[in-house]
């Protein structure tokens, strides 16, 4: 059962989440390496040349018993709508997709710079999560206690829970960087083109489509999605 729900995750956001699983594994429950080497630190990057933190930071989080559940709720947030995104809207082409995500990593390590975040997943997770709530704006999305609204509010509602329970900023980055991105794919498109080395790596598959190839986000919010139950309220972010 896990096996098949595993390997049915689309490629990229497949090989994501278990990047993201192992090495957070690795550093906070294992402790087999100091998650002091792998947080963004733009001290160490700007002084000690540890450009590798501007990459690490994306998969590894400090889990301890105060963040186990924001660890678990950002991995769902991650399969969930990476996987909805990837498959849906990025469907006929993985090389789009992937440079969507290098794009707003590049724009998370700048916000990550500028709030002093040392992980970058809650803030890249909440861009994926704002992407696919704009292409999928007037659909209707259950929220704890039974809350239902549209999908369009869903990040903010997030942001706001997280910045009045743990003063946090991240959530609120990464919507912004969704805006950001948006804001050049539809003003200047050939700015973030997909390059022609990543086509070469991850050819188009044939069928599908891309909501980011120039279709109108009315195309993407055609695609049919199931309503989606959150469960319980709880807590996100904190330290």
């Amino acid at each position: 059962m896990i096996t098949s729900w595993y390997y049915s995750l689309p490629r990229i956001t497949r090989y994501w989440f278990t990047t993201t699983v192992v090495v957070s594994c690795l550093v906070s429950r294992f402790q087999l390496l100091p998650i002091e080497w792998l947080e963004l630190d733009w001290r160490e990057i700007y002084y000690r040349w540890e450009w590798w933190r501007c990459l690490t930071s994306i998969v590894a989080f400090p889990i301890n018993p105060n963040t186990a559940f924001p660890f678990l709720l950002y991995c769902y947030f991650l399969v969930t709508y990476s996987g909805m995104l990837e498959r849906e809207q990025f469907g006929r082409s993985p090389a789009a997709y992937l440079y969507f995500l290098i794009i707003i990593a590049v724009l998370a390590n700048v916000g990550g710079f500028l709030i002093e975040a040392t992980s970058l997943l809650e803030i890249i997770v909440m861009s994926v999560l704002y992407s696919w709530c704009r292409l999928h704006k007037d659909e209707t999305v259950s929220f704890w206690f039974g809350t239902r609204l549209k999908a369009m509010y869903l990040p903010w509602v997030l942001a706001g829970f997280d910045f009045i329970f743990n003063f946090s900023l991240e959530t609120f980055v990464g919507i912004f960087n969704g805006h950001i991105y948006y804001f050049l794919k539809d003003q200047y498109p050939n700015l973030i083109e997909t390059p022609r080395i990543l086509k070469r790596i991850l050819p188009d598959a044939r069928g599908g489509f891309s909501a980011f190839d120039g279709a109108s986000e009315s195309r993407a919010s055609a695609v049919p999605s199931p309503d989606y139950s959150w469960g319980r309220g709880m807590t996100l972010g904190g330290n």
